[in-house]
């Protein structure tokens, strides 16, 4: 194997990996289809005289960086039922076990609310469960980078759930206002900052 060889190959499986979450079926079609348009590619450059050092420079030059490409097929692509099933009742549990322990303690409620939070915060830093939030579904098709807008969910869920730990042992003036206004604030400020940031 000649290093275009090795280049093509090597993109190939970096788009594999960030295809995981697509449907088999779809994600062997639009990589097999990639991999043939990069052999073309190569192809055409080689018989213009190109080197295997310049195809291969052109190769990563012309093409979009592979988080880019794969976000483009993960965005155009309709998640089936199948998945959006999966995705809704991974999180059921936290919200049941919340909604429950809420009513059995009904004197920890802020500490209940942030357990939950962190627990979304998770979800959607590890297994990228971001359907939940407004700007999302608002545009899902928009998304220019899923990474990033389950990387600041992650924060801003975070940051919400310390916010609620931080209610449930600090006893302030108009302490319900005070946390309603920086909860509004927090909230606020995410939905622009995707909005304006990682939505097309």
């Amino acid at each position: 194997m000649n290093k275009v060889e090795e280049t093509i190959e090597t993109f190939i499986d970096e788009l594999n990996v960030h295809l995981t979450e697509i449907q088999t079926v779809h994600r062997e079609n639009y990589v097999a289809e990639i991999k043939d348009h990069l052999y073309s590619y190569a192809k055409d450059l080689s018989s213009q005289g190109l080197s295997e050092k310049d195809i291969e420079h052109k190769i990563r030059e012309e093409f979009v960086s592979m988080n880019e490409l794969a976000e483009d097929f993960i965005n155009s692509t309709p998640s089936p039922p199948a998945n959006r099933f999966k995705n809704n009742s991974m999180m059921l549990p936290p919200l049941l076990v919340g909604a429950l322990g809420i009513f059995i303690f009904p004197n920890h409620q802020e500490l209940l609310v942030a357990l939950m939070l962190f627990i979304y915060a998770y979800l959607v830093l590890i297994k990228k469960a971001i359907w939940g939030f407004a700007v999302v579904r608002k545009k899902p098709s928009g998304i220019k980078n899923r990474e990033k807008v389950s990387q600041s969910g992650s924060v801003y869920l975070f940051v919400l759930g310390l916010l609620f730990l931080i209610g449930e042992f600090v006893s302030v003036p108009n302490k319900n206002i005070i946390f309603a206004t920086f909860i509004a604030l927090l909230s606020i400020g995410f939905f622009f900052y995707v909005q304006k940031k990682l939505v097309r």
